[in-house]
């Protein structure tokens, strides 16, 4: 970079630094704070509220099939064992700052700083919350209200199918999901599998492995956006509000946010008190620099990362089907519960929340489709539900919860042939062994060789 770029990129650093509102109210007295957290996101913050029956005029709902994400949970064992040493220091810091007339944060925001403490330890890393047991327990009753002759007692283990992977977390979250709609009458849910083939598809796809998921190249935009001008303002507003004197590290920024959002999660009526060290535009900074992350790992950023999502295209038709040849002999609903590894590069595959074009780290600020906290929410879910109608069987989607019209169905109603001819292709090239067989040599150095050519631009 030459000396004009770099006195652009000081003059435009500066004015980041001074667009932040350091007049801030207290975050304590903020009566709807922002809480649009990426993938940490409490699903109260997406659902749709109306839970009145569905009808259709000349239709009969005829079968429910629902995939979701596990509610709320705790951080994994190593985020927590690094919370549990870094932020008494950060918050000990940050206290000191503030005797010695350093900071900007207001009495009742270093109150909640000073009066915080960890609410988790390491046995209860990935486990399911009690907010994430309400999200699914209530998320069943909405379903339920809505689709009462598909969900509504009494239980069947024919006609209400139940499936979870091995994890605590998704478990409890069918258990809970179960018990909203059947109390506590006894559910079957089968014996899961280590990387259930229908649920964790991507755990053994090793070429997305190999050069999506482990990969540099598909993290250049959120590296881009890491040290772009909204990213070292919202460092530096940040630093300055907790009464540093120089700039704090992004991994401390990024660690004060996740416990911002962490500790909103798991008590969604009460104040975060970290929270306090972001501005609203801070938040959103940070809530891009997860929307950078997933597109390109999970979502639209490689047509990888949504192929593979095939099978659970091929379960519901599949399903569907079967209700059009023998209807009689069919379960009334299909409920699966995993993790955001499969549910959002389901979604990808439905095409919902897809952009124009791909999303980069210039997007920041401009609107986009594609938003982590939309479609990736804790207990995120897709329900796809067949009605019988006078003119033929027809699918309606519901993404959290929300009535949405699939790309190329014209309607929210959307006839059950041609949702099959729309996704014919990603069923009939549903070949997991074929498309994620491991990158050879060659690939993984090519895929390289396309990350290190920018930064090889800018040294010549």
């Amino acid at each position: 970079m030459g000396l004009l770029g770099v006195l652009i990129a000081g003059l435009l650093y500066h004015t980041c630094v001074i667009a932040q509102d350091d007049s801030q109210a207290c975050y304590a007295t903020v009566g709807e704070p922002y809480t649009h957290f990426g993938t940490k996101t409490p699903y109260s913050v997406v659902l749709n509220k109306d839970d009145s029956e569905v009808k259709f005029p000349g239709c009969r709902p005829a079968q429910f099939w629902l995939t979701a994400r596990h509610g709320t949970r705790y951080p994994g064992e190593d985020d927590i064992e690094l919370m549990a040493r870094r932020l008494p220091e950060l918050q000990q810091t940050a206290l000191k700052n503030a005797a010695e007339g350093r900071g900007e944060l207001c009495e009742q925001d270093l109150t909640n700083i000073r009066s915080w403490s960890l609410a988790f330890d390491v046995t209860m890393e990935n486990n399911l919350t009690p907010s994430g047991e309400r999200e699914l327990f209530d998320m069943a009753k909405r379903f339920q209200r809505r689709f009462p002759t598909l969900l509504g007692p009494p239980y069947s283990p024919e006609k209400h199918k139940f499936q979870s992977t091995v994890k605590q977390r998704a478990r409890e979250s069918g258990r809970f999901f179960a018990k909203g709609l059947f109390g506590d009458q006894p559910v079957e849910f089968p014996k899961s599998e280590k990387n259930h083939p229908l649920l964790q598809f991507y755990k053994t796809c090793n070429r997305w492995r190999e050069l999506i998921d482990d990969s540099e190249a598909s993290r250049h935009e959120r590296y881009t956006f890491q040290n772009s001008t909204h990213m070292l303002g919202t460092i530096d507003h940040v630093s300055r509000r907790l009464g540093f004197t120089s700039n704090m590290s992004y991994a401390d920024v990024r660690l004060i946010y996740d416990i911002c959002r962490y500790d909103k999660t798991l008590h969604p009526d009460r104040v975060s008190a970290w929270c306090a060290a972001f501005s609203e535009q801070d938040l959103k900074v940070m809530e891009f620099d997860m929307d950078l992350e997933y597109y390109w790992v999970d979502s639209y950023g490689y047509e990888l990362n949504y192929r593979q999502a095939c099978p659970q295209v091929k379960d519901f038709i599949t399903k569907f089907n079967a209700v059009r040849s023998s209807p009689e002999r069919q379960p009334l609903a299909n409920m699966y519960f995993s993790h955001l590894g499969g549910v959002l590069k389901f979604i990808t595959l439905l095409g919902v929340f897809n952009d124009t074009r791909p999303l980069t780290s210039a997007d920041f600020g401009t609107p986009h489709a594609f938003r982590s906290s939309l479609a990736s929410a804790f207990a995120t879910n897709v329900a796809l539900v067949l009605f019988e109608c006078s003119d033929g069987y027809r699918v309606a989607t519901y993404v959290q919860e929300h009535p949405t019209e699939l790309p190329g169905c014209g309607s929210l109603l959307c006839p059950l042939d041609e949702l099959a001819q729309r996704y014919r292709s990603a069923v009939e090239s549903c070949d997991l062994e074929g498309m994620c067989a491991a990158a050879g040599w060659l690939a993984k150095a090519w895929n390289t060789a396309l990350w290190a050519l920018p930064a090889l631009a800018a040294l010549v």
